[in-house]
Protein backbone atom coordinates (compact mmCIF):
# COMPACT_ATOMS: atom_id res chain seq x y z
CA UNK A 1 0.00 0.00 0.00
CA UNK A 2 0.88 3.19 -0.43
CA UNK A 3 1.70 4.17 3.07
CA UNK A 4 4.08 0.87 3.15
CA UNK A 5 5.84 2.10 0.60
CA UNK A 6 6.32 6.02 2.02
CA UNK A 7 7.23 4.19 5.07
CA UNK A 8 9.85 2.02 3.39
CA UNK A 9 11.17 5.10 1.77
CA UNK A 10 11.20 7.06 5.44
CA UNK A 11 13.71 4.23 6.74
CA UNK A 12 15.84 4.08 4.14
CA UNK A 13 16.00 7.64 3.80
CA UNK A 14 16.68 7.83 7.66
CA UNK A 15 19.36 4.56 7.10
CA UNK A 16 21.12 7.18 4.35
CA UNK A 17 21.77 9.32 6.92
CA UNK A 18 22.87 7.46 9.49
CA UNK A 19 25.27 6.11 7.02
CA UNK A 20 26.80 9.15 5.44
CA UNK A 21 26.90 10.18 9.64
CA UNK A 22 29.10 7.23 10.20
CA UNK A 23 31.16 7.23 7.36
CA UNK A 24 32.20 10.95 7.93
CA UNK A 25 32.96 10.13 11.57
CA UNK A 26 35.55 7.75 10.56
CA UNK A 27 37.57 10.70 8.76
CA UNK A 28 37.26 12.74 11.95
CA UNK A 29 41.20 13.85 13.47
CA UNK A 30 40.24 11.98 16.82
CA UNK A 31 38.48 8.92 15.26
CA UNK A 32 41.63 8.42 12.69
CA UNK A 33 44.28 8.84 15.85
CA UNK A 34 42.29 5.98 18.12
CA UNK A 35 41.94 3.97 14.65
CA UNK A 36 45.43 4.41 14.51
CA UNK A 37 46.36 3.53 18.03
CA UNK A 38 44.04 1.25 19.28
CA UNK A 39 43.04 -0.60 15.28
CA UNK A 40 39.39 0.28 16.10
CA UNK A 41 36.32 2.68 15.54
CA UNK A 42 34.70 3.88 18.17
CA UNK A 43 31.28 1.97 19.10
CA UNK A 44 29.16 4.52 17.95
CA UNK A 45 30.50 5.33 14.52
CA UNK A 46 30.24 1.27 14.07
CA UNK A 47 26.82 1.32 15.48
CA UNK A 48 25.44 4.14 12.61
CA UNK A 49 27.36 2.50 9.83
CA UNK A 50 26.34 -0.93 10.32
CA UNK A 51 22.64 -0.08 11.22
CA UNK A 52 22.49 2.78 8.78
CA UNK A 53 23.72 0.06 6.37
CA UNK A 54 20.65 -2.24 7.44
CA UNK A 55 17.88 0.30 7.64
CA UNK A 56 18.76 1.83 3.77
CA UNK A 57 18.49 -2.04 2.71
CA UNK A 58 15.79 -3.03 4.78
CA UNK A 59 13.58 0.49 3.69
CA UNK A 60 14.83 0.07 0.13
CA UNK A 61 13.56 -3.26 0.23
CA UNK A 62 9.93 -2.26 1.54
CA UNK A 63 9.29 0.45 -0.65
CA UNK A 64 9.98 -1.94 -3.60
CA UNK A 65 8.16 -4.67 -2.40
CA UNK A 66 5.32 -2.54 -1.22
CA UNK A 67 2.16 -3.66 -3.52
CA UNK A 68 0.78 -0.63 -5.39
Amino acid sequence: MFSTRVGGLAVAVVGGVLLALGVSATDAPLAELRHELTGQYSDRTILQIVGGAAALVIGSLVALRARS
